[in-house]
C-alpha cells in the first residue's frame, strides 16, 4: 500500500509541474542588442553569456539538419572569424563552410531586434546582406533555469537566406531588476556619460496577439493523460485494499477447521503367519478359498 501511495504522490507532483508554465514576455522593449525589458518590468539579459575579446561564445557548431555549414554566434558584442577580408568581421553570427575556407556574416549586432518565434518564445533577429540578397538570422531564446552556460543548437539554412538558431539558458529567463548586474550603467542613469548601446525604441517592441502563457493542445493532452493515470492508480489502490480487507475477514479455509492425527486401527487386519512350514503365499491362498491343508 505504501508503494501505491508514493506512486500516486509522484504522479500528482508531475501533474503540478506539467501545469506550471514558464513566463514568456508578451512584449520586450530593447535596451541593448542583448537586453530587453518585458511588460512586467523584468529583464532578459544575455550579457553573462557574451565574450568581449572578439571571439564568439559559440564557435563553429554543426547543424541538426542536412545543412553541412558551421555556425558561430556571440550575444551583445561583435566578433571576427576567418581572414581579415572575410565578411565575418564585427558580426553577431557567422556561417562557414565545412572546410572553414569561406565565411559569410549572417547578422550584425546593430540590427538586433527582440520579437517572438517558435510557438511564441522570445527571439533575437539579426539582419545582414550579401551582394543584393537580404539575410535574416533568428536566434530563438528558450528559458531554461537549469542551464548555466548556455546550450546552442543550430537548425541552419531554412531557405531564402533565412537562418534559424536556438539558445537555451537561465539567462534567457526574465529576471527582476535587483538580479541584473550593472543595470544603472546599462540604462545610462549613473551620470558616467552617454551609453554606447543602441537607445530604446518603441519600434522594436513586438506585441503578441495570442498570449503565450495559454495552454496549447499538447499541454492539454499531457494534463489529461496524467489525470487519467492518476485516477487509474486510485482505482487499483482501492481494489487492492478491498481484496486485502476481504482476505483478513474471510480466511481461505475458515476459522473452525481443526486437524487431528489419524489413528492406525489396522492391527486386526495384519496377517499373522504360523510357522507350519508352509509358504506365505500358500497360506494366503488357502485363506481366500476357506480351505486348510
Amino acid at each position: 500500500m505504501k508503494s501505491i501511495f508514493y506512486l500516486s504522490l509522484t504522479v500528482s507532483t508531475l501533474l503540478v509541474i506539467s501545469s506550471k508554465k514558464l513566463h514568456i514576455p508578451v512584449t520586450c522593449q530593447k535596451i541593448s542588442p542583448c537586453v530587453c525589458k518585458d511588460e512586467t518590468g523584468k529583464y532578459v539579459d544575455l550579457r553573462p553569456l557574451a565574450k568581449k575579446d572578439g571571439t564568439p561564445k559559440f564557435l563553429d557548431h554543426h547543424t541538426a539538419g542536412t545543412d553541412s555549414n558551421l555556425y558561430s554566434f556571440n550575444p551583445c558584442y561583435g566578433f571576427n572569424e576567418g581572414k581579415k577580408n572575410s565578411s565575418c568581421q564585427n558580426v553577431a553570427a557567422c556561417q562557414a563552410n565545412k572546410d572553414r575556407t569561406q565565411f559569410i556574416g549572417i547578422g550584425v549586432q546593430s540590427t538586433a531586434q527582440f520579437g517572438h518565434g517558435d510557438n511564441g518564445n522570445l527571439s533575437l533577429t539579426f539582419g545582414s546582406s550579401l551582394d543584393r540578397y537580404r539575410i535574416t538570422t533568428v536566434v530563438v531564446l528558450y528559458c531554461a533555469e537549469d542551464v548555466e552556460d548556455g546550450y546552442f543548437r543550430v537548425i541552419g539554412d531554412i531557405g531564402n537566406h533565412n537562418y534559424w538558431l536556438q539558445l537555451r539558458s537561465k539567462h534567457c529567463c526574465p529576471k527582476n531588476e535587483s538580479e541584473i548586474a550593472h543595470l544603472d550603467e546599462l540604462l545610462g542613469i549613473n551620470g558616467s556619460g552617454p551609453v554606447t548601446y543602441l537607445p530604446r525604441s518603441t519600434n522594436h517592441t513586438v506585441t503578441m496577439i495570442t498570449q503565450p502563457d495559454k495552454l496549447t493542445s499538447s499541454d492539454v493532452i499531457i494534463v489529461v493523460l496524467f489525470c487519467t493515470l492518476f485516477v487509474a492508480i486510485l482505482i487499483l489502490a482501492g481494489l487492492a485494499g478491498a481484496v486485502l480487507y476481504y482476505r483478513t475477514r474471510h480466511p481461505m479455509f475458515g476459522r473452525n477447521v481443526y486437524y487431528q492425527p489419524v489413528v492406525n486401527d489396522d492391527e486386526d487386519n495384519i496377517v499373522h503367519f504360523i510357522n507350519t512350514g508352509m509358504e506365505k503365499g500358500d497360506m494366503l491362498r488357502n485363506d481366500v478359498y476357506g480351505q486348510t491343508t
